[in-house]
């Protein structure tokens, strides 16, 4: 039986590069900042202020795409 944690794996696995970046942000969006590389620190920022900008992709889009 896999842990969750090799489940996970398994499903990022067969993600498509875009969905990969989507969802570093939202697990990057999750990491406690000082555990965050200047350089993570950055595009986290980035990626909430794109969230909080309305700049997202539903998930139900997210889903018709695949």
């Amino acid at each position: 039986m896999q842990t969750m944690r090799e489940s996970l794996k398994s499903l990022i696995d067969n993600l498509s590069e875009k969905e990969i970046i989507g969802l570093w942000r939202i697990a990057a969006s999750m990491r406690r900042p000082d555990d965050l590389t200047p350089e993570e620190a950055t595009l986290a920022d980035k990626a909430l202020s794109e969230i909080a900008a309305g700049e997202f992709a539903d998930w139900e889009d997210v889903k018709r795409a695949i």
